[in-house]
C-alpha cells in the first residue's frame, strides 16, 4: 500500500508539472484570450495552493452571474476567481510621480465585488440548494503579466503598484499570472530532485550526535550512590 501511494503521488506530481508547463505556454502567448487561459486553469486550479480542497463544478450560483472559477475552502466557504487576459500593456500606468493600476484592473475588481455582493444576498438560497456557504466569500482577480507591460515601466514599479492597490482592498486580491506561476513553480522547488520532502528528513541530519561528550565527567567524579570508600 505504501508503494502504491508513492507511485500515485509521483504520477500526480508529473501530471501537475506538465499542466503547469502547458498553462505557462498559453499565458505567455500574446494571442491568448481569457477563454484560452481559463480552459487550462479549470484543470490546473491546484496552482492557487493548498487552502482549497476542490473546484466547484458550478459556475452560476446566482441568476445572471457566471463566474470564471469557484474554489471551495477546507471550511466549506467559497472563493471566486476572476480571470482576465495576460496581454494587457496598460496594466500599470504612470500617474504624476507615481504609478497606478490601469482601468482594466479597476473594472475586474468591481466585477468581483459585484459577485461577492450577490453571493452575500443569496446566501440562504445557495446554502440550501448547493450546500456551500457563500457568506463572506473572498475573491482573487488574476490579470496581466509583466512581460506584456510597456517596457518603460520597471518590474519593481509593477509589483509596488499592485501591492499598494491590494493594501486598500477587502475580500479581494489582485495578482498577475506571473505571481501565480511563480508560486506554483515554487511548490515544486520545495522538494528535492529525488522527490524527498525537506520536512521528512531525519532529525539527525540537522542535529547529529556529537563525536565526543561535550560535558565529560571529571576524573575525580564518584557516583553518590556507590558504596562509601571506607
Amino acid at each position: 500500500m505504501d508503494e502504491a501511494g508513492v507511485l500515485a503521488d509521483v504520477i500526480e506530481r508529473n501530471r501537475q508539472l506538465q499542466g503547469l508547463r502547458r498553462w505557462r505556454q498559453v499565458v505567455e502567448d500574446p494571442a491568448s484570450l481569457e477563454g484560452d487561459i481559463q480552459k487550462v486553469l479549470d484543470q490546473e486550479w491546484w496552482v492557487f495552493g493548498g487552502r482549497y480542497i476542490k473546484a466547484d463544478v458550478r459556475r452560476q450560483l446566482v441568476p445572471g452571474d457566471e463566474m470564471d472559477l469557484l474554489l471551495v475552502r477546507s471550511d466549506g466557504s467559497l472563493h471566486v476567481v476572476e480571470i482576465k487576459q495576460a496581454n494587457i500593456p496598460k496594466l500599470i500606468r504612470e500617474h504624476r510621480s507615481h504609478y497606478r493600476v490601469g482601468n482594466e484592473v479597476h473594472e475586474a475588481v468591481s466585477q468581483a465585488a459585484n459577485y461577492l455582493r450577490s453571493l452575500d444576498e443569496q446566501r440562504d438560497f445557495i446554502l440550501n440548494r448547493f450546500k456551500v456557504d457563500p457568506r463572506r466569500a473572498s475573491a482573487t482577480v488574476v490579470i496581466g503579466h509583466p512581460m506584456f507591460v510597456e517596457s518603460r515601466i520597471p518590474q519593481e514599479a509593477i509589483n509596488e503598484a499592485i501591492r499598494t492597490y491590494n493594501s486598500h482592498l477587502s475580500r479581494i486580491e489582485v495578482m498577475t499570472f506571473a505571481d501565480l506561476i511563480e508560486g506554483a513553480e515554487g511548490s515544486f522547488a520545495l522538494t528535492d530532485a529525488d522527490g524527498e520532502d525537506e520536512g521528512e528528513r531525519d532529525v539527525e541530519e540537522y542535529w547529529p550526535e556529537p563525536e565526543e561528550d561535550p560535558w565529560p565527567e571529571p576524573a575525580s567524579y564518584r557516583d553518590p550512590w556507590d558504596d562509601p570508600p571506607f
